[in-house]
């Protein structure tokens, strides 16, 4: 049998090499630093860099009032926006928004943009605080639909990038830089009233009287639940209430303007607004026609001519005509419930008055045409009136007397309402003269 070897003691100088390798061969199996790091990262999107301003001012380092300031934000991945994403800077000690603009084409950077105002004003140089990139009821995601981490870090105030919106100001003395401010704690967005919809149609007949109702009321919803206040611009001829309401404000002529395009701006305490394109339509309405007599006080043995308009027009070569002529007795007490009899062969516009037949007799010149309209439904229709006795030659003409004025009945002015069939519409509108 063979006897083991005995165990030898190492020396003791070899110790601490010993413990070195042993701590080394440890280290090798931890797991690397960013692994614990990357089970941590959003599963969306995350902005790799900016916010950076990418734009320019025209002149020198100051931007102007109406020059747009642009802004980037660049994600490690293609990302779409949808909505009004925005960005909010500090111009001087004023926040504004900047919008959402566009998307570059490899989709990973987004730019945001705002139009200097008249006050705005930074002699220090635009600056961004901390993670103030806000979806405002949009998003912003990646390809697979998950949302972006929208934290980003702060962007100090840039001196190449200063403001002066007040027109026509000299340039100020550039101040002496001034230490970067502590941010002020983050504020709750102020989310804009939203109409909608970007267009609207109302619609009002002609001849609406002044504060008429235009339809229903155009409001807008403000989710932070702010009163808001309406404005309405683009004509004189409507106006708008504190409730959205439109009204009629002008004169109405369908003949003259058949349609209106109006804007309804809607603003929040803070000045946020919305806007909305209004298109008012003006319903034509059947108007009566007016016949008129060449004489206020005809003669027997002279011509007596009539004449008709329709504020609607009249179908050329549909106008007829036919002369009527009271029985004998009657009286300006009761003409209007006289029946009267044709004139015939009197179916011209002109009728040649005798001493004989015509003499103290009451005339009506009744008019019979086409409109634009169509086709009437028989409604019985009283015509306007205005009275004159005929008197023989050489007599003195009756004065007139606002007892013989009959005014248009209420019930001349009824008429069908538009769209009706196109086949002729016969309107006796008729004019009685006693001369």
């Amino acid at each position: 049998m063979m006897r083991a070897a005995p165990l030898r003691r190492l020396p003791v100088f070899l110790l601490p090499a010993l413990a070195l390798l042993a701590l080394a061969a440890a280290l090798l199996w931890l797991p690397p630093a960013d692994f614990a790091q990357a089970q941590d990262k959003p599963a969306g999107p995350n902005i790799t860099a900016g916010p950076a301003i990418t734009s320019s001012p025209q002149s020198g380092d100051t931007y102007r009032q109406g020059e747009a300031i642009t802004i980037t934000l660049t994600f490690n991945e293609p990302v779409t926006a949808t909505g009004k994403p925005r960005l909010r800077l500090m111009i001087g000690e004023t926040r504004r928004w900047a919008g959402y603009e566009s998307t570059s084409e490899d989709g990973a950077t987004l730019s945001f943009s705002h139009a200097v105002k008249a006050d705005d004003q930074d002699a220090d140089g635009i600056g961004i605080g901390k993670n103030q990139l806000k979806l405002n009821k949009g998003t912003i995601s990646d390809a697979d639909g998950n949302p972006a981490n929208l934290k980003h870090p702060a962007l100090p105030d840039q001196a190449g990038h200063k403001v002066n919106g007040a027109p026509d100001e000299p340039e100020q003395p550039e101040p002496e830089p001034t230490p970067t401010p502590t941010p002020e704690p983050e504020q709750p967005a102020n989310n804009a009233p939203q109409f909608p919809a970007d267009t609207a149609t109302r619609s009002v007949e002609e001849n609406s009287p002044a504060g008429a109702r235009v339809g229903a009321r155009v409001t807008a919803e403000d989710t932070d639940g702010d009163e808001l206040t309406y404005r309405l611009t683009g004509s004189d001829a409507f106006t708008i209430n504190g409730s959205g309401r439109i009204k009629v404000q002008g004169d109405l002529d369908y003949e003259t303007q058949a349609s209106y395009t109006v804007t309804v701006t809607a603003a929040d305490p803070d000045g946020a607004t919305d806007s909305i394109q209004v298109t008012i339509s003006v319903v034509n309405v059947d108007e009566p026609g007016v016949v008129r007599l060449s004489s206020e006080a005809p003669q027997a043995g002279s011509a007596l001519t009539a004449t008709v308009t329709d504020p609607d027009g009249i179908v050329e070569g549909s106008v007829a005509w036919q002369w009527k002529r009271s029985p004998e007795g009657t009286t300006a007490a009761d003409v209007d419930t006289t029946n009267f009899n044709d004139i015939a062969g009197a179916t011209g516009s002109s009728i040649q008055l005798t001493d004989a037949d015509d003499a103290g007799r009451w005339l009506r010149a009744l008019a019979i045409y086409t409109d634009p309209f169509g086709a009437a439904n028989g409604r019985g229709r009283r015509p306007p009136t205005r009275w004159r006795r005929t008197q023989s030659p050489g007599s003195r003409p009756t004065p007139s007397r606002s007892s013989l004025r009959t005014p248009r009945p209420a019930a001349s002015t009824r008429t069908p309402q538009p769209g009706r069939a196109s086949a002729p519409r016969w309107q006796p509108l008729t004019k009685m003269m006693t001369t």
